[in-house]
């Protein structure tokens, strides 16, 4: 309780309120059309079906390939997953009647999506963050773009939905950007995390941070069904419009990426439009006003910096859970004294019924992103590497060549 009232977030609320409020949204708008009720349930059923027959086999060959006296704990806990979806698979094939069907699915991918937010877990984490991973947090610089940002933003959250909006750089990126909205008074958005991230201790930290997860990958592992991707799966991709939906009814604010997945080299990616499509879907349908602000961020050195480069030979960059890959940061940030990372806030844009374009508006979005973000040290000398590699019989590692031209890129 104490807590909750130390929180910036206005509201929050109890996970099966949310599942209940969103798996009958979701059956309310099939409700209207049974025919796309029937299209629909019958899709998702065999993709969820496929998807259970795919986690089944993968758990029986792991219970196989472990020796019965290695690590019970570890056996348990697959002998409980596994459990879970056979009971889970034998449920939803008893099920015939569309809308029943409907209901089921909503409630089963609304309670793997939701966030649930704790403000004791999170007063605790940024406390244990500042505790475990000085250097990191020492490296951290916040600013707004012009004076009054934060006020601003600040003013309209209170009566509207806010939409962070932040290039994306690391798998940590929410952490800096999140210890910053903190310092700044502000509340703990929403956050949309892709599944992979939900490993090891990230599985049990992240909800409790208030992100949620995104599944993006395939539903089956081979053949046909290895082509078919989660969004692709009618009722996962409305039970996520109405999960959105659920929290700007309530005045939450959310933070996605709008680049969809991390930068490999530095370069911002275009925005992608989906949960964009949303937002405005959103705004025109009930005639709301919401503003998306751009957040900038920037590093000295990446976290991921080596795992992107081995990424491009094709193997799994993904394996870290949230502890492992701060632990690293903490550790290059500490080998130097001049680091920094990043975050600038920039003025809310608003957002009406009556705007016109999503995709010029999360282009101008990612523009003023762009244009903000901090130039680090590393940045100035990429530049300048960049700038000399072709020039003929240049020495690219050779620092009187390239002092001109670090010298100006930049503030």
């Amino acid at each position: 309780w104490v807590a909750g009232m130390l929180s910036q977030n206005s509201a929050i609320h109890d996970k099966n309120d949310v599942v209940r409020g969103v798996a009958a949204a979701v059956v309310k708008e099939y409700g209207a059309n049974r025919l796309d009720a029937t299209v629909a349930a019958r899709t998702a059923k065999a993709y969820q079906l496929v998807y259970f027959r795919s986690q089944i086999k993968s758990l029986r060959k792991k219970l196989d390939e472990i020796p019965p006296d290695y690590k019970p704990e570890r056996r348990k806990r697959f002998e409980n997953m596994l459990a879970g979806y056979e009971r889970r698979r034998a449920e939803l094939k008893k099920l015939s009647s569309s809308l029943d069907i409907i209901d089921y699915l909503a409630r089963y991918y609304t309670e793997d999506m939701a966030a649930e937010f704790d403000p004791a877990f999170f007063i605790l984490f940024k406390q244990l963050s500042y505790r475990f991973f000085p250097n990191l947090c020492r490296s951290l610089r916040i600013s707004e773009a012009e004076p009054g940002v934060v006020d601003e933003i600040k003013r309209v959250a209170k009566e509207h939905p806010v939409i962070f909006l932040p290039n994306h750089m690391s798998n940590a990126d929410h952490v800096p950007i999140c210890l910053a909205l903190n310092a700044f008074g502000l509340p703990q958005p929403k956050i949309a995390a892709g599944a992979n991230l939900f490993r090891g201790v990230s599985a049990l930290a992240l909800p409790r941070l208030n992100a949620y997860k995104i599944r993006r990958e395939y539903v089956g592992e081979g053949g046909f069904f290895r082509e078919i991707k989660w969004f692709q799966n009618p009722i996962y991709r409305r039970v996520h419009t109405e999960y959105l939906r659920w929290g700007w009814d309530h005045n939450e604010p959310l933070m996605f990426y709008p680049e969809g997945t991390r930068s490999r080299d530095g370069r911002m990616g275009k925005p992608k439009l989906g949960i964009m499509a949303d937002i405005f879907a959103y705004a025109r349908e009930l005639e709301k006003t919401m503003y998306l602000v751009p957040v900038s961020l920037s590093y000295t050195i990446v976290p991921e910096d080596k795992e992107i480069e081995a990424g491009r030979t094709g193997k799994e960059i993904s394996h870290r859970d949230l502890l492992s890959q701060l632990a690293h940061l903490d550790k290059q940030y500490k080998e130097y004294s001049r680091s920094e990372i990043d975050v600038r806030f920039s003025a809310p844009v608003e957002l009406t019924a009556a705007t016109k374009s999503r995709g010029k508006m999360a282009e101008d979005v990612m523009a003023t992103v762009a244009k903000n973000i901090a130039i680090t040290p590393t940045y100035r000398l990429a530049y300048a590497l960049v700038k000399r590699k072709d020039e003929k019989g240049a020495e690219i590692f050779s620092a009187e060549t390239i002092r001109e031209e670090f010298a100006v890129v930049g503030p």
